[in-house]
């Protein structure tokens, strides 16, 4: 399933991912959320 639905995310997961990437260390979570909060996001379940 695909969804469009941001509630459906792991948000801790997919931020301990980001901040763990070469491209996006250390990236802060208020960061994170703020751009999840303004983003399109896709989910595959």
């Amino acid at each position: 399933m695909i969804s469009t639905d941001p509630r459906r995310l792991d948000v801790a997961l997919v931020h301990e991912f980001l901040a763990r990437a070469y491209w996006s260390v250390g990236l802060p979570r208020d960061v994170f959320e703020r751009a999840l909060a303004h983003s399109l996001v896709f989910g595959l379940y």
